[in-house]
């Protein structure tokens, strides 16, 4: 009866902790534990000679008894973790991974299993079932951010270790989806959509990041990349002026920007913000000279529209620099 296990169980640790004789001790640990399976002190008890004497396989096969027998699923995790810890440690990869799957079905958010099944997947060297797992990982996240951490981390496994680059590319872009100014995947997925001809998706992808981004000096710089695709590879010209003009709404004084945005605009004949570029450039120019030519483009723009007028900044030209008369 329950007089007799705690009798055996004084007597246990008179021989572990007094007499030094953990042999001795193991069968009454043992004996306590049959009596009653709730006596937790004996259970770590035993664990823990098992483990000084290196026995790994029996205290293997201990804790899977004892995961297997108890009803109470929080210690059945613990000692699923353990076991697959403990697998882990002494080379048995397979042990280990069945025994931290088991924990994550029973609770699928348990960091520290999941924590220890990736690492145990890279020692088996198997790259599906990592980017399994960092999937599911990236759908139990809450935030934003860890999603898009997870889903990059699958990504990176299916581009480096599974070497299939167009289904890289696409888990580049679900990453992105989360958070679009992810520069990871942002940089994986621009050194990729040139090798599959995904321009499209690049520059729409540069568009997203720029108009989530806080960093100006981000924000401009892909903009004015976006805008660079769509005209080059892409041919649109109306979506590379688009993006121009928000580069230039971040950042007015970026000259790269300023100057490509003119040369479009005079190529879509749009005089009448040719003629608001080109004499906002006159008013800011200080070298009289060059303010000179400014208005006189100014001048020679107005003279495609109507309503604008033209004499007025042929005049202005004229006092800068009455020599030109």
């Amino acid at each position: 009866g329950a007089a007799r296990a705690q009798a055996q169980l004084r007597l246990a640790a008179l021989f572990e902790h007094q007499l030094g004789q953990g042999d001795a001790a193991l069968p009454l640990y043992r004996a306590v534990l049959e009596s009653d399976p709730a006596a937790g002190v004996a259970a770590e008890a035993i664990a823990r000679l098992l483990l000084q004497r290196e026995d790994y396989a029996g205290l293997l096969s201990f804790w899977d008894e004892r995961a297997a027998g108890t009803t109470d699923g929080q210690a059945r995790v613990t000692l699923l973790l353990r076991a697959g810890e403990l697998a882990e440690r002494i080379g048995d990869l397979p042990g280990a991974r069945a025994r931290l799957s088991a924990a994550i079905e029973l609770v699928p958010a348990y960091l520290p299993a999941l924590d220890a099944l990736e690492r145990v997947l890279y020692g088996l060297g198997d790259w599906e079932a990592l980017v399994k797992l960092a999937e599911e990982r990236a759908s139990s996240a809450e935030e934003p951010s860890a999603v898009a951490d997870q889903l990059y981390r699958a990504a990176d496994l299916i581009e480096r270790r599974l070497g299939d680059g167009g289904r890289a590319l696409q888990a580049y872009a679900r990453a992105l989806e989360h958070v679009p100014d992810h520069g990871l995947s942002l940089d994986a997925l621009l050194r990729l959509a040139p090798v599959h001809g995904e321009w499209a998706l690049a520059a729409s992808t540069l568009a997203a990041a720029a108009g989530a981004s806080a960093d100006p000096n981000l924000q401009v710089g892909w903009w004015y990349r976006a805008a660079n695709i769509r005209l080059h590879q892409l041919n649109d010209r109306a979506g590379a002026i688009a993006a121009l003009r928000a580069a230039l709404q971040v950042s007015p004084g970026f000259l790269a920007a300023e100057e490509l945005l003119e040369e479009l605009l005079v190529g879509e004949q749009s005089w009448d913000e040719v003629l608001v570029a080109w004499r906002a450039k006159a008013e800011a120019t200080e070298d009289g000279a060059a303010r000179v030519w400014r208005l006189v483009a100014a001048a020679l723009v107005a003279e495609q529209l109507p309503e604008a007028d033209a004499s007025a900044l042929a005049e202005a030209a004229l006092r800068e620099s009455p020599q030109s008369a």
